[in-house]
């Protein structure tokens, strides 16, 4: 796969390069990729990676942290993981809005 050695590639080099946010989103686009070809192991540590590094560098409520937060959610929720998936999905919502 072409597009995936790129996209490892440029993971590489983010991450030598110390940029947080740039780093993440390619993590992120690299989890897409593989999610499509149904690589679920690495998908899932990607994605929890992405999320948990945008909550610590943009906050909790950020929009691109609750987009990863989504990602996670309907990612696990393909795998049947439903227990996570309630979990997490509070978090989507947020502690003012849960019953």
């Amino acid at each position: 796969m072409e597009a995936e050695t790129l996209w490892r590639r440029a993971l590489t080099a983010r991450e030598a390069n110390g940029h947080a946010l740039e780093t993440l989103s390619t993590a992120s686009n690299l989890a897409s990729l593989l999610e499509s070809h149904g690589e679920a192991a690495e998908v899932e540590q990607l994605h929890r990676r992405v999320w948990k590094g945008r909550k610590t560098v943009l906050g909790a409520a950020h929009p691109k942290t609750q987009e990863s937060l989504l990602k996670l959610t309907n990612f696990l929720e393909s795998q049947g993981a439903m227990v996570e998936v309630e979990e997490l999905r509070k978090l989507e919502l947020g502690p003012e809005t849960t019953p």
